[in-house]
Order: structure tokens, then C-alpha cells, then sequence
């Protein structure tokens, strides 16, 4: 039903600039329906979408998937895990870049170098989860504070969505 009574309107149109709001016309001064101005927009005002950071690494953090992986062929690769008395846990591992999955995520340094993949499984619920490494002088390592964990046992191992 709209489509031609849209029709009926252009065609009623003996002049296609009273179509003006609707209208957008081209170098010889025809006229051709407008569906979209987004790319005007972009150049206009100078917007780029930006993706959102999957995850914030801090420089200790940084500095130490760098120690751990300094192969250029093999990444850290965080995934979950069922394990412990709450649900899922983090697990690392160093594995092949040529092993990864093409929908895995790539968190990359400011200089563009891949320091960690993510699985992707695990990407969603990592939305947002800041990633430290902290030592302390009973243990050392990773320090995830995710916001999407909505309990953890009492030994903080393992933990839900």
C-alpha cells in the first residue's frame, strides 16, 4: 500500500524539485531519491565510530604478557573454563597465532602489536573487564576485575554471569 501510493506521489510531481525534503540532485540537475545521508554525515562532521574496548589491560599487565610471549608467531590466548565450586574460571595459554579462530578477538598494544586473544566464547562476558598483574608476597598474577560477574566463591577462583 505505500509503495505505490509513494509512487503516486512522484508521479503526480511534474516538477521533481517539489520534492525537495525527500529529493537530492545530481551534476546535471536530475533528480534522484535520497535513502540515506550517513556517509555525508561522517565527512561533514568528521565522526568515526569508534569500537568499544573489549578490555583494559594496565601497563604491569601489558609489560608481562610481553615478558611471557615475546614470540612474534605465538600469542596469550584467555578463555574460560568449568572449574571451581562456582562455575567458570580464567585460563591462559600461550598458543600458535595459526591456531586461532578467525572470530577470536586481537587486544592490541598502542603501537598495534597483538599481546592477547580472546576466545571467542569468552569475548561477550568479557565486555569491559579490567586487566591488571599484581604481585603480593604470598602469590603473583593476572588480576581480572570483570563487571559482568555477578557472584564468586568464597576463595574468589571461580565465579558466574
Amino acid at each position: 500500500m505505500w509503495f505505490s501510493t509513494h509512487c503516486n506521489v512522484l508521479a503526480a510531481c511534474k516538477d521533481a524539485r517539489q520534492m525537495a525534503p525527500f529529493t537530492k540532485y545530481n551534476a546535471l540537475g536530475r533528480s534522484e531519491l535520497s535513502t540515506a545521508t550517513s556517509s555525508f554525515e561522517v565527512k561533514r562532521h568528521g565522526f568515526k565510530p569508534r569500537k568499544k574496548q573489549l578490555v583494559t589491560l594496565t601497563d604491569k599487565a601489558l609489560n608481562r604478557l610481553r615478558e611471557i610471549c615475546n614470540d612474534p608467531t605465538r600469542i596469550v590466548k584467555l578463555m574460560f573454563v568449568l572449574k571451581g565450586c562456582n562455575g567458570y574460571s580464567y585460563e591462559m595459554e600461550i598458543v600458535d597465532r595459526n591456531s586461532l579462530d578467525e572470530m577470536d578477538e586481537i587486544i592490541k598494544d598502542d603501537a598495534g602489536n597483538s599481546v592477547l586473544a580472546i576466545e571467542n566464547k569468552t569475548a561477550f562476558h568479557m565486555l569491559g573487564c579490567h586487566i591488571d598483574y599484581a604481585i603480593s608476597p604470598l602469590e603473583e598474577g593476572f588480576v581480572f576485575d570483570n563487571p559482568n560477574v555477578t557472584s564468586k566463591c568464597g576463595c574468589g577462583q571461580s565465579f558466574r554471569f
